[in-house]
Formats: structure tokens, C-alpha cells, sequence
């Protein structure tokens, strides 16, 4: 196997945050995996894209093709104040 050849699972997560990250303005701390989460980050608002679950389906076998349900969590934090839940709203309206 290749070295740069990636997991179809991580293409996805890959892609999903370099999306995020070009389209959601006023974020100031990524994170694309579980090892720090964005919620312990001191840098906030903050964003994180985590996969959860993954499904595969087997299409062909040759050569081999699976279709793949993946589900992909995205995770916003902001700072706790009186603007939290307009903070929030702003930020998912970009991310939806």
C-alpha cells in the first residue's frame, strides 16, 4: 500500500473540514480529530469535525467498490456570555 494513499474515511473528514474552514468566518481554533477536542481549546469560537460512524456496503467485489454511510459530527463552541446562543446560531448558519 502507497504512503499516500489515504482512507476514504479521512478523504471525507479532510474534506469536510477544509470546507468549514474556508467558508465559516470568525473561527479561531480547528481541530479534525479527537485527540484535542475544540473544547478544550482557550482560542474560541471554536470548530471541530469528528467522524462517528461508518457504514460500507460491498458494490463489486472485482474490482472491489463499497459504498460508504458515513456520519460526521460537526462540533462549534463559543465562549459562555449573554451572546451564546446568538454566537451559536450565527456560526451554524454558515456551517449549514
Amino acid at each position: 500500500m502507497s504512503g499516500d494513499m489515504l482512507h476514504p474515511r479521512r478523504e471525507i473528514r479532510d474534506s469536510v473540514f477544509a470546507i468549514l474552514k474556508e467558508k465559516v468566518p470568525n473561527i479561531t481554533s480547528f481541530s479534525k480529530n479527537r485527540f484535542r477536542p475544540v473544547w478544550q481549546s482557550e482560542d474560541l469560537p471554536g470548530l471541530g469535525v469528528y467522524t462517528l460512524q461508518e457504514t460500507s456496503e460491498v458494490l463489486d467485489e472485482a474490482p472491489r467498490r463499497l459504498k460508504r454511510t458515513l456520519t460526521v459530527a460537526v462540533e462549534v463552541v463559543v465562549q459562555g456570555d449573554e451572546k451564546l446562543d446568538d454566537t451559536l446560531d450565527e456560526i451554524c448558519l454558515d456551517v449549514e
